[in-house]
């Protein structure tokens, strides 16, 4: 047994009874700890109904799409499904690139229904999906209009009608939405561009629009760019739907620009009402370490009030977003967690995992040598641009420990094992492959980072030499230190030196989403019926 943490039998007895409130119960915190969903999960949209609250975010270029979750305390929160889960719903196809797919959803309730729009980017266009249960089922996607326009959300007016508004070419724009005929009506009405109110509103995206008690307006958008420290949320009223909007006189309202803070590029913001009257917000925000992001873009919580008819962010917390917070005062909830190991026991997979763009194909199996996952190898290697042969689950922390045991016989090119990437653009494989000196597993690094910004790697780091038993492969992380070992008849092995992870960092690889770490299988471009087999799997953050 080479997996250094073992559970103690009591933790089991918790988890097994699904943390009912009894004598394994959590005693309520008085505060939580920020990010609220931890991992690559960015532009959170939330909304409530009746007790429990609802948290929709991108999954740009992962499959299944737009992954949704549920609380019932603002802190706590557990995957319950896809709004996108099937082929049919979305096709994250070889055009979609590191920074396509899907975009921005907004999650909202009306009358029995839930209703949620998203942008496929580069693969697709502006669709709507609704859905009685938001773990599923959900329709098939109904076209709104194209891809050109981002950041979709609707408002269900108190008078029945119902206004959708987005972002395009530095605009926000707002159509009105007709729920029979499930399409957009009438003319495009301009209420936002970046230069209306100054220069102070670049890149403006993410607009939603709110009734308030008032029964004035609010629309709520991010500007400044998601992807620097200048990001920041920005309000503006009006008496009408459709405008005009005057600005907040505090405009922006929430940002961490020019602020020390561990978090930065705070923005794009959601915001609820509890049952309780206190008001949140969920945002994304980025945590850095040594200037590099790992997973990227994460959902944030944070508390406001109203002010002269304004939200005021955080006012206790000097208006940021903190690391440790007062928890909402709601019913403390705690939710079965991901678990730890998966010894792929079920006939399906886990919520956790996720696919590299769209599978046409069934290329695996949970049922063909029960107790383990068995993929069937593909043409493609993890570096291309297309569906890849990996399976693999967002990485939440810097630092980590993941393994798994593979039984593989290789042939040819053939070479399957582990793997921790950000994207086609930058990963380490530690993969098991066959030659003329047998059976062995290679550690190998690869980058393609943008112009200036590093060289390009493809480099076999170092190769050990193994026996024909199920091989266990193991990756530690401690930052941006990564070590990898091989478990060979329970003697683990050290394989390479102490590599660089940051060749997986936001920075040089590029993209829009997080790091997964996960499980391969390719015969690297030649045809192949052979299979790698998996027989657990281990992801524990430290």
């Amino acid at each position: 047994m080479f997996i250094k943490k073992v559970f103690p039998r009591t933790v089991f007895v918790c988890i097994l009874t699904v943390f009912s409130l009894s004598a394994c119960a959590e005693k309520a915190p008085t505060y939580f700890t920020n990010p609220i969903i931890p991992g690559g999960n960015p532009d959170p949209s939330i909304c409530r109904v009746g007790e429990y609250y609802y948290i929709a975010n991108s999954s740009f270029i992962w499959f299944p799409g737009v992954p949704i979750r549920r609380s019932k305390d603002l802190v706590n929160w557990e995957l319950i499904g896809y709004a996108l889960p099937t082929p049919k719903h979305i096709d994250i196809n070889d055009n979609t690139g590191v920074s396509g797919g899907l975009w921005a959803p907004t999650i909202r309730y009306h009358d029995g229904l839930f209703y949620l729009t998203v942008t496929q980017k580069r693969s697709g266009s502006s669709v709507l999906v609704t859905a009685k249960n938001p773990a599923g089922p959900w329709s098939e996607p109904i076209t709104l209009h194209s891809q050109d326009g981002i950041d979709g959300s609707l408002l269900f007016d108190d008078d029945g009608r119902i206004w959708y508004t987005w972002s395009e070419a530095h605009e926000i724009l707002l159509r009105e939405f007709d729920n029979e005929k499930k399409q957009l009506i009438g003319e495009k009405i301009l209420l936002l561009d970046e230069h209306m109110f100054g220069d102070d509103y670049s890149h403006i995206e993410g607009p939603h629009i709110y009734k308030l008690k008032s029964g004035e307006y609010m629309l709520m958008i991010a500007s400044g760019g998601t992807g620097n420290n200048n990001h920041n949320v920005s309000v503006f009223k009006s008496d009408k739907p459709t405008g005009p909007y005057k600005p907040a006189p505090s405009n922006p309202v929430l940002t961490h620009r020019g602020k020390d803070s561990p978090f930065n590029n705070i923005g794009h913001a959601d915001i609820v009402e509890t049952q309780n009257g206190q008001w949140y917000a969920v945002m994304l925000g980025v945590r850095k370490l040594e200037n590099k992001t790992l997973m990227d873009r994460e959902t944030f919580l944070t508390e406001f009030v109203w002010e002269d008819g304004w939200p005021v962010f955080n006012p206790k917390g000097n208006g940021m977003v903190l690391l440790k917070d007062k928890r909402p005062n709601l019913p403390w909830t705690l939710v079965p967690p991901t678990p730890a190991r998966d010894e792929f026991h079920t006939e399906q997979l886990g919520l956790e995992w996720n696919f590299y763009h769209t599978p046409h194909k069934k290329w695996w199996s949970l049922t063909e040598r029960p107790g383990h996952l068995r993929i069937y190898l593909q043409k493609p290697d993890p570096a291309q641009q297309t569906n890849t042969p990996v399976i693999a689950r967002r990485i939440t922390q810097f630092s980590y420990t993941a393994a798994t045991q593979i039984d593989f016989n290789p042939q040819g090119y053939e070479s399957a094992g582990l793997i921790a990437l950000m994207n086609q653009n930058g990963m380490f494989r530690l993969e098991l492959f066959n030659d003329k000196n047998g059976r062995q597993v290679r550690l190998v690094k690869y980058s393609f980072p943008k112009r200036n910004q590093g060289k390009r790697i493809n480099e076999i780091v170092d190769t050990v030499k193994v026996s024909n038993q199920p091989i266990g492969l193991i990756v530690e992380a401690e930052g941006f230190d990564y070590r990898f070992y091989v478990a060979d008849n329970n003697v683990r092995k050290r394989i390479g030196k102490v590599e660089d992870g940051r060749i997986i960092s936001k920075q040089l690889a590029r993209g829009y989403m997080g790091a997964y770490v996960g499980v391969f299988a390719t015969s690297n471009s030649t045809e192949s019926k052979n299979y790698a087999d998996f027989d657990w799997f281990t992801y524990q953050p430290e």
